[in-house]
């Protein structure tokens, strides 16, 4: 009885084309309530409904004819095609409701999408009863909804976990067995309440959370998804917007329902949204109008202006002793690369501009190579002539070598940044920092601070380290003149500078590294601390001590070192000629006695070792050595007396060893005249030639300072 029922109930339903071709009489040629034409194209041949044209039609086929086929006559289901979840055979069987799908999808018998929507919408149309598998939420359940075409639920026995454990495996449901396809009877109960997961590309996590991306620039979709909820009724009701439109349906219709319900409901849509957002950027410029920038930029003033006085006051002692044995020339060079690193350090401080970026990276690297290349031109000469003094050499020092040396490096220094400039300049970056700060509709604040930055921190590096080679250059260089006497040696002074600047240099490469967590604005501060800390060094070190100290301060034996670089216009090793008396030389104005001593001296020096040797015993060992001890024991005079006495004694072991052709390990310092120049032997001949004119009357006082030099 319940199968002839289904069987009358549940007709098959029709395409338009098997209507016209097995139904109409005329092939559709005439119209009538069902069809009004023939079907146009594939599409409309395989339609189930198309109105006004084709309003569908459902007939009873032989699988509905229960008088000749009693036991097997069936009612019709609209199934799942295969791949889609669907136990209808199963459920069907077991259950012994006579309902089976005669739909085209292959294996199942079921329908697609369309058809399946066609044939509800055909049913309803022509007020014919049909039967299908459906679920909820969803927009054709959803549209008929309050209609006599409204879905009614066939209740089936619950499910339990051995049914759903007992279904039939995805694999089977599309087998060409049909013992198969039904499986066991323990599946055949209804189906279980599903819950429903979100499905979220692997891609959206990785943009969210990508640890190459500030805090304050992450996206905040992943915990939105996450979080978001919304139940069946809602859903249900965003179907009805979409209904009522009746616009676009499959267009722009679904989005405007979407928009119309996030509209009505957003006080509930609001809790959704991850914590801090939305989010609004501000350009946080009130940085660069705090106590901290006004104190770099003054102390930046201060010492532009300490750097412009302490060249006004090298101009002006520029005939001071101690200004000229340390060569005006060198010490405008360093003047000038101090005052352009002031110049950068100023700009620093300042509001960060693409202009005010690359400006700072000339004025600073550029500024240290002016500096730093004739401080190592210097040291470096003190240990040429260290050495040259070691072998009794005479050594002359050319100045143009100094400019040479700095206008070469300095053109490789101004290559690189012109390379830098061109490829990846300093220009006018930005650092995003998220706050906790509101604006007034709520929006949590993103504070942008300005900075100077390339694309590439390698730029930066190579900065440094171009700073940090200099300096060990120089270091190398003072270390190797650490151990000369006091009274020949200006490498402390030096070293000193060369370890301040080593200090600095070290700190602002720590600021470097430190970008990523520390404001860059306040690490721009810093370093114009830095800057402006290592000019000031550098001046209080190297130049003011030279400012305040007297010309009476300097005595022979006593003072440092004096590297004098003399212009040359010819060979500097012509002949014998006294390196004073060249021409385009440096000449002091000196009396001509104290000329005559000099040239004496220089005579000596001037042999060869083995002659050189003999001239020097002769002036100790002779009868005049024995007359200025004399001269000094009666004017009780014993220091002088004794050292000259003990100089003399020496240079008698001296010729002894000389004549007996043997090596004596045990001979002092100035015993080894002919292989090795000791310092104090200039001046002690000197000391002796005076001694012995100041004896005869010919001079009456010491020689000045600048014969000394």
């Amino acid at each position: 009885e319940n199968r002839h029922k289904l069987a009358a109930t549940f007709l098959r339903p029709t395409t338009w084309l098997d209507y016209c071709q097995e139904e109409s009489p005329d092939q559709c040629q005439t119209p009538n309530k069902v069809a009004e034409r023939p079907p146009v194209g594939a599409a409309e041949e395989e339609s189930y409904f198309q109105a006004p044209a084709f309003n569908g039609y459902f007939r009873n086929t032989t699988e509905n004819d229960c008088v000749h086929h009693n036991d097997t006559c069936t009612g019709h289901i609209v199934d799942y095609p295969c791949g889609w979840s669907s136990y209808v055979p199963q459920q069907a069987h077991h259950l012994n409701i006579a309902v089976e799908s005669n739909g085209k999808e292959p294996g199942s018998n079921g329908y697609s999408y369309s058809a399946m929507t066609q044939i509800w919408a055909a049913a309803n149309a022509t007020q014919s009863n049909v039967m299908l598998h459906w679920w909820q939420p969803e927009a054709l359940y959803q549209e008929y909804l309050g209609t006599n075409a409204e879905f009614q639920r066939v209740s089936l026995p619950p499910a339990t976990q051995d049914c759903v454990e007992q279904r039939v495996n995805p694999s089977d449901r599309c087998s060409d067995d049909p013992a198969v396809r039904v499986g066991d009877a323990l599946g055949s109960c209804d189906e279980a309440p599903h819950v429903l997961f979100k499905i979220m590309a692997t891609a959206l996590y990785d943009i969210s959370f990508d640890p190459n991306v500030p805090l304050a620039m992450s996206s905040p979709a992943y915990d939105a998804v996450k979080d978001f909820r919304i139940s069946d009724l809602q859903v249900g009701r965003i179907f009805d917007y979409w209904f009522e439109k009746n616009t676009d349906k499959w267009g722009l219709d679904p989005r405007d329902a979407v928009c119309d319900w996030a509209i009505e409901h957003l006080e509930e849509l609001k809790a959704f949204i991850p914590r801090t957002h939305p989010r609004v950027v501000s350009d946080n410029d009130s940085v660069y109008d705090q106590p901290l920038f006004y104190a770099a930029l003054a102390v930046a003033c201060v010492i532009i202006a300490f750097t412009v006085v302490s060249i006004l006051c090298t101009y002006i002692q520029r005939n001071k002793k101690i200004l000229k044995f340390q060569q005006i020339e060198f010490l405008i060079l360093l003047l000038m690369g101090l005052l352009l690193v002031s110049v950068g350090s100023l700009l620093n401080s300042l509001p960060p501009t693409d202009g005010i970026c690359v400006s700072v990276a000339w004025f600073v690297n550029v500024g240290y190579t002016l500096e730093l290349v004739p401080l190592i031109v210097k040291v470096a000469a003190i240990n040429r002539l260290m050495v040259a003094a070691q072998q009794m050499r005479r050594v002359e020092l050319n100045i143009l070598h100094l400019y040479g040396a700095v206008l070469c490096i300095a053109s490789v220094v101004g290559v690189g940044l012109i390379i830098w400039t061109v490829v990846d300049p300093p220009q006018k970056s930005f650092e995003l920092t998220l706050t906790n700060s509101q604006s007034q509709f709520g929006e949590t604040r993103i504070e942008r601070t300005h900075y100077c930055q390339s694309d590439q921190d390698i730029w930066q590096y190579l900065s440094v380290s171009w700073q940090l080679l200099l300096l060990l250059c120089a270091s190398v260089l003072a270390f190797q003149t650490r151990k000369m006497q006091g009274d020949i040696n200006d490498t402390r002074t030096l070293a000193m500078m060369v370890y301040s600047h080593f200090v600095f240099v070290v700190l602002r490469a720590i600021t470097y590294f430190m970008g990523s967590s520390v404001d860059p604005a306040q690490l721009a501060a810093a370093r114009t601390f830095m800057y402006s800390a290592d000019v000031a060094a550098t001046l209080c070190i190297y130049f003011v001590p030279k400012f305040f100290r007297k010309d009476s301060d300097i005595k022979i034996g006593t003072g440092p070192m004096t590297t004098v670089f003399t212009p040359q216009r010819g060979n500097s090793s012509s002949g014998n000629t006294p390196p004073l008396a060249r021409s385009g030389s440096r000449r002091f104005d000196a009396p001509q006695s104290q000329r005559v001593i000099a040239g004496r001296v220089r005579n000596i020096f001037s042999m060869e070792s083995s002659e050189r040797s003999e001239s020097m015993a002769e002036v100790f060992n002779t009868g005049r050595t024995t007359n200025i001890i004399s001269h000094h024991e009666r004017r009780s005079n014993f220091g002088k007396a004794a050292s000259l006495r003990q100089l003399s004694d020496d240079y008698k072991t001296q010729a002894q060893w000389e004549d007996s052709d043997e090596v004596d390990p045990t001979m002092s310092g100035i015993q080894r005249v002919s292989s090795q120049e000791d310092p104090r032997l200039r001046s002690d001949l000197e000391n002796v030639f005076r001694e012995e004119d100041e004896e005869e009357g010919d001079i009456t006082g010491s020689t000045t300072s600048e014969a000394q030099s």
